[in-house]
């Protein structure tokens, strides 16, 4: 058995960015298996994602995305995309790409724990 997970939008957020881009992958995909008729409505620049490199938060405490970073951005590895505090503000790690590539992932909450992924890059591939 194969599967496909989809994943788009933020924090809870219904738009219809994101339902209509989730939708279309979709069915693109099911039109490609000929599950259904028709061809697959294909991006005119694809792009296609060879690995990713995560960041995990080494404390707990209070994550501060930049305001200048957005997921769906291309970082250069060493990007400055964050900084994560203790409770009382003061600074405990900065947290920087790991590796350039498109910005898949951008943690959206403040509250953080030990462990989580606050970033996650998508290194491209090379074709």
């Amino acid at each position: 058995m194969k599967s496909l997970a989809l994943e788009s939008g933020e924090l809870g957020i219904i738009d219809d960015k994101y339902i209509n881009s989730i939708t279309k992958g979709a069915l693109n995909v099911m039109r490609e298996l000929d599950m259904i008729e028709g061809q697959p409505d294909l991006p005119e620049n694809p792009l296609f994602i060879a690995s990713r490199a995560r960041v995990y938060s080494e404390h707990n405490g209070i994550w501060y995305a930049d305001p200048l970073a957005n997921t769906g951005d291309y970082v250069s590895q060493g990007t400055k995309l964050g900084v994560i505090t203790d409770y009382l503000g003061r600074e405990l790690e900065t947290i920087k790409a790991p590796a350039s590539g498109v910005l898949l992932i951008l943690f959206g909450t403040p509250p953080v724990n030990k462990g989580d992924a606050v970033v996650v890059i998508g290194k491209l591939a090379e074709l």
